[in-house]
């Protein structure tokens, strides 16, 4: 079951990855991740660490206060 605060971070962070202009399956492969779990991210039906939404958006270039939103 997801929350709207689960929801609310994986809208963010598919935001964060169509500004930098990457495709999902592109920033999976590059994380070693599944899409399978880039997507559950993205629609809010898997939890995530800080240390993993840190990685993503790292991977993805946001700027500093970005990744801060996004791991708060």
């Amino acid at each position: 079951m997801t929350t709207a605060r689960s929801r609310e971070l994986g809208e963010e962070l598919r935001r964060i990855r169509h500004r930098a202009r990457q495709s999902s399956a592109d920033t999976a492969a590059a994380l070693g991740w599944s899409l399978g779990k880039l997507s559950k991210l993205e629609t809010g039906s898997r939890g995530t660490s800080p240390w993993e939404i840190g990685v993503l958006t790292g991977r993805l270039g946001a700027d500093k206060p970005t990744r801060g939103r996004s791991a708060s």
